[in-house]
């Protein structure tokens, strides 16, 4: 037998509130739904439904609620393991529940589940919700939680398999369209276009590739920029034989002749991918206009500005293109890589076609019929000048959207004439569209500012709907920062040359053995997101945590977390915020004359020192207390300044009025001076 070990955290509501539960394997949804009504303290008064991090598809009770799948006939394993679930319960209260799997247990023998840790009690049914709620006065009992799911939760092991392929299926083409940067806009039953299932094919077919690397521990995949068996052979296309001596590799791309043109390949997409187009090409939207009179206006504009292509085609992709139209029919091609196939064929500049025979993957390409324009643009001398003025205005616009986050558009073309160099607004949009858009580095929208529909632009990975509700509250007659050239070119070093305080976070979570350092290139830019998102330093804490392997808990644990602390409040308070218009917490605090602790943060989840437990973090104090210890500890250096420091914390120590383990912990560390 064997299980899952997940963290169940009730979202938005502060203090955090959560639950640490071992699952068995082999469970219905039903089942799991079941489950958290015990453990979360619910009635069954209301509707719910399961969602995912990786699918769009919904599963319910179907008998009373509007769902993709029964959750009867759905077992929940595949599904845990792909990412985390969103159980969401009384859709008028609006409580959510984020399921994360930490870790699958091999021996876990019992079929009912347990709760091994807990945070704080269950939230009143019918309370108002996350951000209004209350707590239950009833103190959680977590034996008897588990004497409930010991009796009503033994779960009998799954035998079906409705719902995995879907899964599957939904995972690998939204993993592909994010990819490109394109929002799948699938809704079953519709049928899919051509063009999304040819997207489908390539993707398996790299898919297959890697999976055929990893599990022969060989370089047999085709990379990058190597070539595979180059040179004329001859192929026959009906009986897929050829009479070249040397053995084919696995997977291999040859040239194949066609006639279709590229207004036939883009007629394959679907509509919305189509007015996508037009929109990163600046195209004004026509109300009756028809997807072919769009197809063909972006023909036109590509025809007059060949030069566009060079926006979303690297320099690599231009020589597949090239060799595609050069080479002769059955000729090998070098590696191709996934991007570069995707954006030709999406943009209807290459068909191709996959066939297998006897464990060979072979693709035909055959280049779109009537480039001539484009081609001869691409053969002159020009390419070279295009693409260090394209780095120098792609990386500017990288440079300030890592620093603000979310910009309105306006401001984003403000700033960029400011800092670099005077460009239409029309042309950097484009740039924004077919470099950023186009591959997932940017969102874009409409969003209400002011009473007023305004554009915006937001990094990817950023919540818009989120940056903007803050910005509503925290940002109100904010003016956006101004960043100098000097110190936007600072991003050329990373975060850390940005924001310095991100270093001394690098080295530490290194030094404690948090982090191995290759697993800090990955790790820091998404804490940098987050931080720049809005998220509160509790919050990033737990993020902390989550990776750490000892329970928090643990004396050591708390000894190396509120060290860490101490370096990440100085990366919270000196980070550029979205809902700040790039303004900092320390920068805002040195022209407000606030207190930097209490800026942009939500004061209705502030607690006091009477609802303290005694167990809590340093980042589960008040901000009050948080503030005054930060400015404590920024003073140990010097032997008077620990001397200072220490009788800060036991004076704090003692205004609580209780026993606190982390205010022994700060003895500690202001000991190791």
């Amino acid at each position: 037998m064997a299980g899952f070990q997940v963290k169940v955290v009730l979202e938005g509501v502060q203090p955090p509130l959560w639950r640490r539960i071992l699952l068995p394997d082999q469970l219905s949804f039903a089942d799991l739904h079941v489950i958290l009504q015990i453990v979360f303290g619910w009635q069954e008064e209301h509707l719910h439904d399961f969602s995912f991090q990786r699918s769009r598809v919904r599963i319910s009770d179907t008998e009373y609620a509007d769902a993709d799948l029964d959750e009867k006939d759905v077992c929940a394993d595949s599904y845990l393991k792909a990412g985390w679930i969103r159980y969401t319960y009384d859709f008028g209260d609006d409580w959510r529940h984020k399921i994360v799997l930490e870790k699958e247990l091999e021996d876990y023998e019992k079929r009912y589940p347990t709760v091994v840790k807990h945070k704080r009690g269950n939230m009143a049914e019918d309370s108002g919700g996350a951000w209004y709620g209350e707590e239950s006065s009833e103190i959680y009992d977590e034996e008897r939680v588990n004497s409930l799911l010991k009796e009503n939760c033994f779960c009998e092991v799954f035998a079906g398999e409705a719902g995995e392929d879907i899964l599957v299926t939904e995972v690998l083409l939204d993993d592909f369209m994010k990819k490109m940067g394109l929002k799948q806009k699938i809704q079953r039953p519709k049928k899919k276009s051509v063009m999304e299932r040819k997207i489908e094919e390539l993707h398996n077919f790299y898919e297959e590739m890697d999976k055929l690397q990893k599990l022969s521990g060989s370089a047999r995949q085709i990379k990058e920029g190597q070539q595979s068996n180059e040179g004329q052979f001859v192929f026959n296309f009906e009986t897929g034989e050829t009479d070249i001596e040397e053995e084919l590799p696995d997977f291999y791309f040859c040239k194949c002749e066609s006639n279709i043109t590229q207004e036939e390949l883009l007629a394959q997409g679907a509509e919305q991918l189509i007015n996508d187009y037009a929109k990163y090409l600046m195209i004004p939207p026509g109300e009756s206009r028809s997807k072919k009179d769009t197809e063909q206006a972006i023909l036109e504009v590509l025809q007059a500005h060949p030069e566009y292509y060079l926006i979303f085609m690297d320099e690599i992709t231009v020589q597949n293109y090239l060799l595609s139209v050069e080479k002769n029919v059955g000729e090998f091609f070098p590696a191709i890589s996934e991007k570069s196939l995707v954006v030709l064929c999406t943009w209807g500049l290459w068909d191709v076609k996959i066939y297998k025979k006897s464990g060979k993957n072979r693709m035909d390409i055959s280049a779109a019929k009537g480039n001539e324009i484009l081609l001869q643009f691409l053969k002159s001398n020009r390419l070279h000048q295009f693409y260090s003025t394209k780095k120098l205005i792609t990386d500017g616009i990288f440079y300030l959207m890592q620093s603000y986050g979310f910009m309105e558009s306006s401001a984003l073309h403000e700033k960029y004439q400011k800092a670099f160099e005077p460009i239409a607004y029309e042309d950097l949009m484009r740039y924004v569209y077919l470099d950023g858009r186009l591959f997932g580095k940017y969102e874009t929208g409409e969003c209400l500012i002011d009473n007023t529909v305004t554009s915006f632009v937001s990094f990817g990975g950023l919540d818009a709907n989120q940056v903007l509700e803050q910005m509503k509250v925290y940002g109100q007659g904010l003016e956006y920062a101004d960043f100098k050239n000097k110190q936007l070119l600072k991003w050329k070093e990373g975060i850390a040359g940005f924001v310095p305080a991100w270093e001394d976070l690098g080295e530490i979570l290194v030094n404690l053995e948090v982090l191995l350092p290759e697993a800090l290139e990955e790790f820091l830019p998404e804490l940098y997101q987050e931080t720049v998102s809005g998220l509160e330093l509790d919050e990033l804490l737990y993020i902390i945590e989550e990776i750490m392997t000892d329970e928090p808990e643990d004396p050591v644990n708390m000894l190396q977390l509120t060290m860490i602390w101490m370096v990440m409040a100085k990366c919270w308070l000196d980070t550029p915020l979205a809902c700040l218009k790039g303004c900092s917490r320390t920068s805002l605090a040195r022209q407000t004359g606030k207190e930097p602790f209490t800026i942009a943060v939500d004061e209705d989840s502030d607690i006091t020192p009477d609802e303290l437990d005694g167990d809590e973090q340093i980042y589960e104090l008040p901000w009050s207390m948080q503030q005054e210890i930060y400015y404590l500890l920024n003073e140990r250096e010097s032997k008077k300044g620990r001397m200072k420091a220490l009788e800060g914390v036991r004076r704090l120590a003692k205004s609580v009025g209780k026993e606190m383990v982390v205010f022994e912990v700060l003895e500690k560390v202001l000991g190791l001076g």
